[in-house]
This record gives structure tokens, sequence and C-alpha cells, in this order.
């Protein structure tokens, strides 16, 4: 293993290996965490969207399925949201089990984190039990599983078929930047669930008393600002915020992703060809920046890893940030009685801001039956009607994933100043890498972004740091 990649790469190492084999396993199984829906289902007639299949449907033989044949089908349903949203989504799990007239019955399952439902991948393995019926997940570990196993199955069919599917018309509505209209090579394996975006947030009221009127919208503006409110705090008369004031550095992967989008870096593209060769010129101007960033004082680090309460009290000018922190920041700016005005921002890029990094899970069906299949496809679908969307998406205050469900937020999203600022991103959305192994590849990315900012690392080391992370990826993924 090259030098720089710490110890926690191990453990990632060791799920790595563990995934390849835990979803080998594919029967329908009720996890022992999950979130119980305790309404049993009725068959009743339902003023809901029809999801009565066409009993002349020209679906495959194997997908035929009449409606009588789904009576008293029990389904699980594993996903990784926590809080509010996974409560929102346990309400509607619920309705639906309540109104679907064919009497389908689901079981959530909170994970808390897609590591952690991954992990239980592991456990899936080890117990010799089987997969769920669906999943919420991420693009690159859907496409991971798909490759590993063919278990995750194209929903292309569900999708275009007459009386089951969605129409042209629905089709349409849902925002091209997380529905692209063409399938990739392996299909598509999910249908959109929730997207969020990386954002920096930014406090226009400090900003202002510096001087500056506008959000920065290049680099060199990003750096004049971040190195204003650097110097700010460290003339001040107060000795506690000395070496604040900047951007509070974060090296995740999401942050590092942006960055390198700001300068060029354009081979992590959703639906690319999975080239990671980080070794390039536009990769070391992203890695140079920052690290001048850093060694001018103009970006800094704190003794808490969150850096909310910084922001609020003007420790930090930007931070790195996704759009379900919104609520939480508010609540911390009122708690210490911050009255600054606050926004998010794209990442400034080299003459204008540049694309918005989209994140987030999709709906999944894994193969079992037809019987399964069908049932789990008219839930997902269910689910993704753009007024039940809307309140998931309301939950966290992440992306609406059409124009129909921007009109059923109606007044919330004006309610909350951050978040309808927000929304004005999805035309700059783009979706973060689904190649099956990002989801490794990314580990050892934000490894190299941490290590560029350590003190005894140089402007001279950054090269050579690129190239031990293009190194690396080559011997972890076997390459």
């Amino acid at each position: 293993m090259v030098p720089f990649i710490r110890t926690r790469l191990s453990a990632t190492l060791l799920l790595f290996c563990v995934l390849s084999l835990a979803v080998t396993a594919c029967q329908p199984f009720v996890p022992g965490v999950a979130a119980t829906a305790t309404t049993q289902p009725t068959r009743r007639p339902t003023t809901q969207s029809t999801i009565i299949p066409d009993e002349r449907s020209t679906l495959a033989a194997e997908l035929q399925v009449s409606p009588g044949a789904l009576a008293g089908m029990k389904l699980t349903f594993w996903h990784p949201l926590s809080g509010k949203s996974a409560d929102v989504l346990n309400q509607l799990v619920n309705e639906f089990n309540q109104r679907n007239v064919y009497g389908i019955f689901v079981t959530p399952s909170s994970y808390f984190s897609e590591s952690e439902l991954a992990a239980e991948m592991e456990n899936v393995n080890q117990m010799g039990s089987p997969l769920p019926s669906m999943v919420m997940a991420s693009a690159d570990l859907l496409n991971k599983w798909q490759q590993d196993t063919g278990k995750v199955i194209d929903l292309e069919p569900y999708l275009n078929e007459a009386g089951v599917g969605l129409t042209q018309q629905q089709l349409a509505d849902l925002f091209p930047s997380f529905f692209p209209k063409e399938a990739d090579e392996a299909g598509r394996l999910g249908l959109p669930a929730y997207r969020s975006g990386g954002v920096l947030f930014y406090n226009q009221t400090w900003a202002n008393e510096l001087g500056f009127q506008n959000p920065p919208a290049s680099l060199e503006e990003f750096k004049q600002q971040a190195c204003a409110a650097a110097e700010a705090n460290a003339s001040d008369k107060k000795r506690a915020n000395d070496g604040t004031g900047g951007w509070f550095i974060n090296t995740g992967w999401e942050s590092a992703v942006s960055w390198l989008q700001a300068f060029g870096f354009n081979r992590l593209k959703a639906g690319g060809s999975g080239d990671f060769s980080f070794s390039t010129p536009d990769a070391e101007k992203a890695l140079t920046y920052l690290k001048s960033l850093n060694d001018q004082g103009c970006a800094w680090s704190g003794r808490k890893a969150d850096p909310q309460e910084y922001f609020a009290t003007r420790q930090a000018l930007f931070y790195s940030a996704s759009l379900e922190e919104i609520a939480s920041q508010a609540l911390t700016n009122t708690r210490l009685d911050s009255q600054d005005q606050w926004i998010p921002i794209a990442y400034p890029g080299q003459t204008a801001s540049s694309e918005i990094l989209t994140t987030g899970y999709d709906y999944a069906i894994l193969k079992s039956d037809a019987r399964s299949q069908m049932a789990a496809w008219l839930f997902i679908k269910w689910l993704s009607d753009p007024a039940r969307h809307a309140r998931l998406a309301a939950a966290d205050t992440t992306f609406p994933l059409s124009y129909s469900e921007v009109a059923a937020l109606g007044s919330l999203g004006e309610q909350n100043l951050q978040w309808q600022q927000a929304l004005g991103f999805i035309s700059q959305a783009r979706q973060a890498p689904d190649f099956p192994d990002w989801w490794m590849v990314r580990q050892i990315l934000e490894d190299a972004f941490w290590k560029s900012l350590q003190p005894n690392v140089t402007e001279s080391d950054l090269p050579i740091i690129l190239r031990e992370l293009d190194a690396t990826i080559s011997e972890v993924l076997g390459r």
C-alpha cells in the first residue's frame, strides 16, 4: 500500500471484500431492526392514483401478474434515512399499506446511513438470509451490486409499459438533472428517491460588513473574501478567534469532488467511463489552490468536526454543507442568538459559479419472483407521486424531483429563505459519480485530500500525492 493512505482504509477494504460476497443471497427477508408499519392492509376502492396493471400487459410473460395474484403480498424495504425524513417515509408506507387495493403490506427498515445498510449485507451473508424486496441506495452502490450479482432489476420495462408505468407526461415532468432520458448500458436500475446537493453555507451579513456585497462567483473572489474574514478575526480584540474566519476545511468526498469540478476536472461525470486518473493538471490546480488557502490562514479546521457553531459565531465565513443541514444550521443560529443572514451558494468556478454536485438515493427492486417484483414496482411508483415525494423533500429541505413537485410544495419553499435559494440550483445540478467502484474510490480520494492539507506537506508534494492516489486506486481495484 502506498504511504499516504491512513489506517481507516483497512476497514473500508474489508467492507469492500465482504459486500461482494454478501449480496449473493436474494430471498425475502425481514431484518430485525425493521421500523414497524402497524396498520394491516385492507382491500377497498381508493381515489389514489391508479396502481392496477392492465392484464393485457405486453410485459415479458414472466411479469404478467394479475391484480388478484398480489393479494396478501408482504414486502421488505431497506433504506438509509433517519430522523424526520425516516419518520415521513414510515408515514407514507403506512398510508400505502392502508390504501392499496391489493392488500400488499410493506415493512420498512431504517439503517440510519448507507454504510450501515451496506454492512447489513454482510450480516445477511453470514446468516445465509435473503435480501429485501426493495432498497433505497446510491446509484454507485446499485451498480456495484448489479455488477457483482446481477440481482438489481432493470426498471425500464415497468416504466414504459402502458397500465403499469409512467405516462410520457409524467416522465417529461421529472427534472432531467435527476432522471436522464436515456438509460445506461446496465439499464435503469433505480428511480429517483432522494436528492441533496453539495453547497457552501455563506454568512451574507458578515460578508457585507467586510465590504463584499455579493457572494463570490470566482475562485479569486472566494479567496479574497475568505482571507478578509481571517484577517478580521486576527486583528480584532478577541484572542479566542485568532486563526479562524475563512473556509472551514472539509476533506469529505463531496467537498473534494466539488472543488475538482470547480477547476474543470470532468472525469467523474455520472454515466462516464469510470476513469479514476487524478494525476492531471486540473486536479493539481485544485489541490494547490486549497493548500494556498490553508497556508495563508484563509482556511482552517477546529477541534470540533461540526462547523455549525463556528459558522454561527463568525469563526467561519464559509463551510461545505449539504441541503439537509439547512434546518440544523438554522436551529444552531437561533440557539446561539445569531441574527446574521446566511444562504447556500454554489462552489466558485474559475470564472463563474460551478455546477452543484447532487447526491442521494434511488428506489431499486431486487430480483425475486414475478409477483414480488410487480408488487414492489407498484409501491415505489406510488411513493414517487409528486405530492407524496414533496413531503419527503420538505422533511430534509432536499431537492424536489419534478416540476409538479415544486408546485406541490406550494409556499413551503417560500417560508424557508435558504431552501428557496437552494431550489434555484436545480438547473446547475450534476449527478455524483455512479461507477460501480466509486463507493470505494471516494474513500481513497478523501485520504488524499486530507493528506494534501497537512502542515508538513509542501506544494511540491501535491503531484506526488496525486500519483500515489492513482496507484492506490489501481491496487485496491486490482487494475
